[in-house]
């Protein structure tokens, strides 16, 4: 949505690319601190808490990104139910899925106990180096993706290439 509102299309996905990078970013640096916190007031505590602030982020979000258009609330569900119908829009949430869930499931989560478990030669902190290369790899492709459906025009096949390819 902000990047929406606050530049032109014809940056948009760029710009898209950008962030997905610079969230990549972060969780990974965020991953060490988010560990610790868990360890030190437990996973609940801690999920109560992340869900805290990520609900005063999207209040916070809410407040300050304005609106360039008056949206229409008059046919709001319509306009959902119309969207939601759509193959088109289905089949690029589906091939969007299999790009972010495949890296968020192996880079995040337990790309580094599975790179230790097959290589017995390497140390845990080498197989957790190895996970954050991945997730680098993930965060130079997104404005390089971005760059490519640019130049071709073409954003809903490029990424749906990417999404068959990443799902091989």
């Amino acid at each position: 949505k902000a990047i929406r509102t606050n530049f032109s299309d014809n940056y948009f996905s760029r710009m898209l690319g950008l962030a997905a990078t610079i969230a990549l970013f972060t969780g990974w640096l965020g991953f060490g601190p988010l560990s610790l916190l868990y360890q030190s007031i437990g996973y609940i505590k801690a999920t109560y808490l992340m869900m805290l602030i990520g609900l005063a982020l999207a209040v916070l979000a809410f407040f300050t990104i304005t609106e360039t258009k008056k949206d229409s609330q008059e046919n709001f569900f319509g306009e959902v139910v119309e969207l939601l119908t759509r193959r088109k829009f289905l089949f690029v949430c589906l091939l969007g899925g299999l790009l972010i869930g495949t890296m968020e499931g192996f880079g995040d989560g337990w790309a580094h106990a599975f790179v230790y478990s097959i290589h017995p030669n390497i140390t845990l902190a080498q197989s957790k180096s190895i996970a954050g290369i991945i997730l680098a790899g993930f965060g130079i492709g997104c404005p390089f993706v971005a760059f490519i459906a640019d130049y071709f025009n073409n954003h809903r096949q490029v990424m749906g290439y990417c999404g068959l390819v990443i799902a091989l």
